[in-house]
Formats: structure tokens, C-alpha cells, sequence
């Protein structure tokens, strides 16, 4: 079966939901899976997108035997208008990558929470 990962945050970042992401991505692939992820550049927690991937529109990488689509978003934390700009990009650049991914048996979509104030 193949699982595809909808997630904007993925290794090299560190945090919670990458950690959590990449736990599950390994026993899919111990259960002979075949799984592929759709992330943005690297950029948290600090709002710029790391050395390596910068300048660049479109990534494909191996992570671990996992095919990896990043897509450009524009980078950036904390509150407001920014923030939205963040997310907004990366939803509209996911397209891209979900197309460069193709089909799958599987759709798993891992969202951060907006927080509403």
C-alpha cells in the first residue's frame, strides 16, 4: 500500500509533530509500505528557511528509503499576517508537490492548529 504524508513540518526540523511523523513513517516502511512525504523547505522554529534548501522552488529527496517532496513557503513564526502567509503558501505550493508525488492508497494529513485571538 502506498501512504502518502501531508505534513508542513518534517526532519531536519525538530519538533513534536516531525518526531511523532517520522516514528510512523518508519513502522509503515518495517510493515513494507511504500511511503512518501509532501513538506515545506525547513524554516522552524526560526523562520527562515534553511541554508541548504534556500533559493530553491522544489526539493525531491530520500530521507530513510522515503521519498521527500519539499515545496517553497514563504518562512515565517509568530503572529499575524505573516503567519497566514506562511500557511496559505504552503497550502497552495502542497498542490505541486502532491502532483509530483502522484497517486496513493493512503492520504495522511498532519496540520499545525491556527491560533484564533
Amino acid at each position: 500500500m502506498k501512504f502518502l504524508f501531508l505534513t508542513q513540518y518534517f526532519t531536519p526540523e525538530a519538533s513534536a509533530a516531525p518526531i511523532r511523523l517520522a516514528a510512523i513513517i518508519r513502522q509503515l516502511r518495517r510493515l513494507g509500505h511504500d511511503v512518501e512525504v509532501v513538506t515545506a523547505m525547513p524554516n522552524y522554529p526560526v523562520g527562515r528557511i534553511f541554508a541548504a534548501y534556500r533559493g530553491k522552488f522544489y526539493v525531491r529527496e530520500i530521507w530513510e528509503g522515503v521519498r521527500v517532496h519539499r515545496v517553497w513557503l514563504y518562512a515565517a513564526v509568530g503572529k499575524g499576517w505573516r503567519r497566514y502567509l506562511n500557511y496559505f503558501t504552503f497550502t497552495l505550493m502542497s498542490f505541486f508537490g502532491i502532483f509530483k508525488a502522484g497517486k496513493a492508497d493512503c492520504l495522511f494529513v498532519e496540520s499545525p492548529h491556527f491560533r484564533c485571538r
